[in-house]
């Protein structure tokens, strides 16, 4: 990444990442509950990915899979009535081994505690972590605003990906 984008990503985590951090830690961890519920039901469209991306057999997409769901299921019971104070900005860099779950369990360990995460995607399997649309649907769900809505995770990499997700 340039850092006119690194800048750029960290501004806006100074700004948007206070929303997140006033955010009740119960509305954060309901946050994680409902991204749990829908990556375990499109199971199969992310199996695919990891299959395709990263070489993974199926067995091994499967417990991928099934590992993030645990994180993200793991993070939201200790966080519900987290009453730490949010340490700030935290960087995640997805391992091209493991895009999914360890990439997951890195930012949702940092952002249901309240922090701000800036998150870059590996480039060998960039397309099952870094799809905006895709990464918007698991943490804008439901009625409670969601980790893009409110600006937790900023998204960052090197290729032509916008570089952020809007945050209002």
């Amino acid at each position: 990444a340039t850092v006119a984008l690194v800048d750029k990503a960290l501004a806006c985590s100074l700004t948007s990442g206070q929303i997140w951090q006033s955010t009740p830690p119960a509305e954060r961890a309901a946050v994680l509950d409902r991204a749990a519920d829908l990556m375990e039901s499109e199971l199969q469209p992310l199996m695919g990915l990891l299959v395709r991306e990263s070489g993974k057999t199926f067995a091994n997409a499967i417990a991928e899979v099934r590992e993030a769901v645990d994180f993200l299921l793991y993070y939201a019971a200790e966080g519900e009535n987290d009453t730490r104070s949010p340490r700030g900005i935290f960087a995640a860099i997805s391992p091209w081994n493991f895009p999914v779950a360890i990439f997951c369990g890195q930012i949702v360990a940092a952002a249901v505690a309240g922090n701000t995460v800036l998150a870059k995607p590996a480039e060998q399997t960039y397309e099952a972590v870094a799809d905006p649309e895709q990464l918007s649907r698991y943490f804008t769900t439901g009625g409670a605003r969601g980790w893009l809505e409110t600006g937790a995770v900023v998204h960052w990499d090197f290729h032509d990906f916008p570089g952020e997700f809007p945050v209002e």
